[in-house]
């Protein structure tokens, strides 16, 4: 049985700061920070005694999160560029409002849709997190932690379903969400073939914060 764990990056500054994101290079706030110490505090507790690897995105807010779940585990994290989020092209350091201004009018599929200069796809994002998987699955651990991004995080998601090209053409939006800092859990039993979910987007680790 091999395991995978998605972590979604802590709270970043334009989360709370109203500009686009995308590959903008912004970093966790406090809150951010917070929530990455104790996503490592809880994933040092379930895996305590597994040989695990880790995986990042290179941006900022991603690198940052891992590296503080890396310590917990005694695991230093591999970065790669391709777990990187979508990107927004121009728009990532705009705010709302000014990158409303710029949009380009929706396409079908929107899958394909490219909604501002300089920015990529749904589908193009989905190319690159797959050359990820299909790069280092073999070289993954039974047990594997990877920290993206919201929407990367979703189409590690879709490639580890096996899910293609003409469903997500028939989508409106993304079949997963994923909150900062939250884990998702999937399992894969190599002799079978079956996949399933443990537990989807469960940020029950962070609730002492709101306490």
């Amino acid at each position: 049985m091999r395991e995978l764990i998605l972590i979604r990056h802590g709270e970043a500054e334009h989360l709370v700061n109203g500009t686009g994101g995308g590959w903008a290079d912004t970093p966790l706030t406090r809150k951010g920070l917070s929530q990455a110490d104790l996503t490592g505090r809880k994933l040092r507790d379930l895996l305590s005694r597994k040989k695990v690897n880790m995986y990042t995105s290179d941006l900022a807010r991603a690198r940052e999160t891992a590296f503080i779940i890396g310590q917990y585990l005694d695991v230093e994290p591999r970065i790669d560029s391709d777990l990187r989020g979508l990107s927004l092209g121009v728009a990532g350091e705009m705010n709302k409002e000014e990158a409303a201004k710029i949009k380009k009018p929706l396409t079908l599929p929107i899958f394909d849709w490219i909604q501002f200069p300089e920015a990529e796809s749904q589908q193009m994002m989905q190319h690159r997190v797959n050359r990820f998987m299909d790069n280092n699955v073999n070289q993954m651990n039974e047990t594997s932690i990877i920290v993206a991004h919201g929407n990367s995080c979703v189409s590690v998601l879709y490639w580890w379903f096996n899910i293609q090209r003409e469903l997500l053409t028939k989508m409106i939006k993304p079949s997963f969400t994923v909150e900062p800092c939250s884990c998702t859990h999937v399992l894969a039993d190599d002799a079978s073939g079956k996949r399933t979910i443990k537990y989807l987007n469960d940020s029950r680790h962070l609730e002492q914060m709101n306490a």
